[in-house]
C-alpha cells in the first residue's frame, strides 16, 4: 500500500515537472525567431554588374519605401536630374524643427573627440523606443527572402550644410529584421568627406554587408535629423546588390527601373576642389579647364625664375672677373 502511495506520487512529480519544461520549452521556441533561408528568384537575377535601382526613372518608387517613422521629420523621395553620379538620382529632403529622443543608432553616435554622445541609449532590440527616420529597401521586392550574405553598394553625397542637421554629422546604412531591429553589431557609417566639400556633383561610394543566418528582411537607410532643416539633406545614386558566392554565374539583382546605361558616370575627385557653376558641374571638365587657366601663370613664373638667376650668376661672374683681372 505504501509502495504503491509512494509511486503515485512519484508519477504525479513528474506529470507537473513534465508539464513544466513543455511550457518553458513552448515560452523558448516562442521567443527565437526561426533563421529565414536565403533564396532568390531566378527572373531576377543577371550576371552582369549593373544597379538593381539606378533612380533613372520614377519606376524607382516601387522598390524605395519610407521607414517607420519617416513622416516625423517631414522625408520626401524625389527623383533629381541635375545632381547625380549617373543619369539621374534620388534626392532625401525633410522638413522639421528636430526630433526628439533616441534614434536607432543613437548608441553608436560619436562627437569630435570619440565620445559616445547617447550612452544611455536604448538596446538594439528596444526599437520601440528610437526613431527610425529615412527610406528602406525590402527583400521581397528584389525577389529574395532575405538579404543574408549579400553586399549593398551605393554612391551618395552628403554635403557640410546637410551634417549639421544630422546627429553625430552622420547618416547610417544597416540590416534590420521584419520589426526594424538591427540585426548586425556595426553599421555603416556616410559621413561627409571635408576633402571634396565644395564639389557641387561630388558623391562618395559606400557598402554595407549582411552576414549569414540574420534573417535582414531590410535595409535601412537612416538619416537621423536630431536639428531643425528644411530641405535636401542627403542624395543616392545606383544602388547594387550583389549575392552570395554560391548563388551562381548570377551574382547580381538585374536593373529594374529602367537603368540608362550610356549616361556618363562623373567623375569622383578626391581633393580638386571647384567652383560652382549652375546648379551642377562636370568634374572632369571642371579640372580641365582650372588646368588650362593656371597653366600660362606657371610658365610666367619660370620665365621671371630663369631670368632672375640667369643675371644673379652673370653679376657674380662680373665681380669676380674685375677683382682677379
Amino acid at each position: 500500500m505504501i509502495f504503491k502511495r509512494v509511486l503515485s506520487a512519484f508519477a504525479a512529480a513528474a506529470a507537473v515537472l513534465t508539464f513544466s519544461a513543455g511550457t518553458v520549452f513552448a515560452d523558448d521556441a516562442k521567443d527565437e525567431k526561426p533563421v529565414i533561408k536565403f533564396e532568390a528568384d531566378g527572373t531576377m537575377l543577371s550576371a552582369d554588374n549593373v544597379p538593381a535601382i539606378s533612380f533613372d526613372t520614377e519606376k524607382y518608387k516601387d522598390y524605395v519605401h519610407l521607414t517607420r517613422d519617416a513622416d516625423k521629420a517631414g522625408i520626401k523621395l524625389a527623383q533629381d536630374k541635375d545632381t547625380y553620379y549617373q543619369g539621374a538620382s534620388m534626392k532625401v529632403s525633410a522638413s522639421t524643427d528636430g526630433v526628439d529622443g533616441y534614434f536607432n543608432c543613437s548608441g553608436m553616435a560619436r562627437d569630435d573627440d570619440n565620445n559616445l554622445l547617447f550612452p544611455d541609449a536604448p538596446e538594439t532590440e528596444d526599437t520601440s523606443s528610437v526613431s527610425i527616420i529615412g527610406f528602406e529597401l525590402e527583400a521581397k521586392d528584389f525577389g529574395l527572402t532575405c538579404f543574408d550574405g549579400c553586399m549593398v553598394t551605393f554612391a551618395y553625397r552628403l554635403t557640410d550644410a546637410d551634417e549639421k542637421a544630422l546627429m553625430g554629422k552622420s547618416a547610417w546604412v544597416y540590416p534590420a529584421d521584419e520589426d526594424n531591429v538591427r540585426v548586425s553589431d556595426m553599421a555603416t557609417q556616410l559621413k561627409v568627406n571635408t576633402t571634396t566639400q565644395n564639389n557641387i556633383s561630388q558623391y562618395q561610394k559606400a557598402f554595407v554587408t549582411v552576414g549569414e543566418e540574420r534573417s535582414a528582411t531590410k535595409i535601412i537607410f537612416d538619416i537621423p535629423t536630431s536639428d531643425a532643416v528644411k530641405g535636401t539633406v542627403f542624395y543616392i545614386d545606383n544602388i547594387t546588390i550583389q549575392l552570395p558566392d554560391n548563388i551562381g554565374d548570377k551574382k547580381y539583382i538585374k536593373n529594374l527601373d529602367g537603368y540608362n546605361e550610356n549616361a556618363e558616370p562623373r567623375e569622383i575627385i578626391e581633393e580638386l576642389q571647384v567652383t560652382k557653376k549652375g546648379n551642377t558641374i562636370s568634374t572632369e571638365s571642371e579640372a580641365e579647364k582650372s588646368s588650362s587657366k593656371t597653366s600660362p601663370l606657371i610658365f610666367v613664373i619660370i620665365g621671371v625664375a630663369v631670368v632672375v638667376v640667369a643675371g644673379a650668376v652673370f653679376f657674380i661672374i662680373k665681380k669676380l672677373r674685375n677683382r682677379f683681372y
